[in-house]
């Protein structure tokens, strides 16, 4: 009788799998999924949307209920990620013609996505911080950094106050010196950076000793203390 129950079932099982393979549609399957994703994005982008307009209405003069921004780019998101803790950044583009920029605004989600976190972005800049920014980017100018990156970091605030606008404004650059003399001259721009306020990280190598050092806020005699040493 066993050995019947188990002729039977081989072949039940062989045709589960075949008519299993005909129910599969990988194309409907992947569409699906690009579906579920692109309303997921959707749900995030709305949310976005609605924060920076009641963030900024007043500012801009407008009416809160008035779509005035546009995100577009969801740099962030993929399935794995979305139900965790996580930032979101984005693009976004105000519909106000003489505030036409692109800019990053970033979410930070809660445990899933139906229950958002805090609401930070980087309009403020464009808005109050372009003289400050370019204070900064002509400081850098007079030093041999490469790939330089300068932007503010995002805030829940509407940030306006010059020493404020310093702290938020983040500058990435590379250098590199071979000479106590270069060492003394990124020293003398870290020193500057400091007691200006902003927040930095540049990446310092030594040519002679191939040795590096990378990292947020570092001290002039950090780095001395890091590249000096036997």
């Amino acid at each position: 009788m066993e050995r019947f129950k188990r002729f039977l079932i081989c072949p039940l099982l062989a045709v589960m799998l075949m008519l299993s393979g005909c129910f599969y549609d990988p194309d409907k399957l992947e569409a699906k999924n690009r579906a579920e994703l692109e309303e997921r994005k959707k749900t995030v982008t709305d949310y976005m949307e609605t924060c920076l307009n009641e963030k900024y209405a007043d500012v801009l003069g407008e009416d809160p209920s008035k779509k005035l921004f546009d995100v577009y780019d969801l740099s962030k998101g993929q399935n794995q990620a979305w139900f965790n803790r996580g930032t979101y950044p984005a693009k976004a583009k105000c519909r106000l013609d003489e505030y036409e920029v692109e800019f990053s605004v970033e979410i930070y989600m809660e445990s899933n996505i139906k229950s958002f976190g805090t609401f930070k972005d980087s309009f403020y800049g464009i808005l109050y911080g372009e003289e400050v920014k370019q204070d900064l980017e002509e400081l850098v100018l007079d030093y041999s950094l490469t790939d330089i990156d300068i932007y503010y970091l995002p805030n829940e605030k509407i940030v306006t106050e010059e020493a404020e606008l310093r702290e938020n404004l983040y500058v990435f650059g590379k250098y590199s010196f071979s000479t106590p003399e270069e060492l003394d001259t990124i020293c003398e721009l870290i020193d500057k950076l400091n007691e200006l306020g902003y927040v930095h990280r540049i990446a310092i190598s030594d040519e002679t000793k191939s040795r590096g050092r990378s990292s947020n806020n570092s001290t002039s005699e950090e780095i001395r203390e890091f590249f000096e040493r036997d």
